[in-house]
């Protein structure tokens, strides 16, 4: 039986080139360890009949709980939508939302759930994790390699349900638009949107 997805948000919060990541406690249930941007599940002080503006809300309050940064929630901009893929046993549907941070932000983890975080720019964090020194969940991956591609906002935002496919060396995340998403057979030819995770180096593809 497929494990329900649960409300959550998530905030990519700008500095100029740099984008801020917060690295999880190793003791926690999800992502432990893992360097991540502020965010976490929509609670029910969040609520509203408005989907996205309940994931606005936990958006704000969780960056505001992990971080000590404070936004009106009204300036988060929709990049994108993930869900986890359908056969985890833990499941979430996080909205991305883009924001700059003010000249005067100050982060202030609480060093319990959050142990770390690093203003850095987006190739940068590629490369740590590139070198085995950060372990970035494949959501954060693409976001940061859009950064750095320059690809930052689009007209709608990006909806992605990924499907996993097993390659040599590895596996493969398909997204909608990829010629094998539908069937989930990451070797039919045709248009390219996924995350190749064959080796230390991942890989984003996006084209024809």
């Amino acid at each position: 039986m497929t494990a329900p997805a649960l409300p959550s948000a998530t905030v990519v919060l700008r500095r100029g080139p740099e984008v801020l990541l917060v690295q999880r406690s190793s003791a926690l249930r999800n992502y432990a360890g893992m360097w991540v941007f502020p965010g976490g599940r929509v609670d029910a002080v969040d609520a509203h009949a408005d989907p996205l503006v309940a994931a606005r809300r936990a958006a704000a309050r969780e960056l505001a709980e992990e971080t000590g940064v404070r936004l009106d929630p009204a300036a988060l901009r929709p990049l994108a939508r993930w869900t986890t893929p359908v056969e985890r046993s833990r499941r979430f549907r996080a909205w991305f939302f883009l924001a700059d941070a003010t000249t005067d932000a100050v982060v202030q983890v609480d060093q319990q759930e959050i142990v770390g975080h690093r203003w850095v720019e987006p190739v940068a964090a590629l490369e740590r994790q590139a070198a085995g020194e950060w372990i970035l969940p494949p959501p954060v991956f693409v976001t940061l390699t859009a950064l750095g591609a320059g690809i930052d906002e689009a007209a709608e935002p990006l909806l992605y349900d990924p499907r996993t496919a097993p390659v040599d060396g590895g596996h493969v995340s398909l997204y909608a638009g990829d010629a094998g998403f539908e069937s989930g057979d990451a070797a039919l030819p045709g248009a390219r949107h996924r995350l190749w995770m064959d080796g230390p180096r991942w890989r984003y593809e996006r084209g024809g």
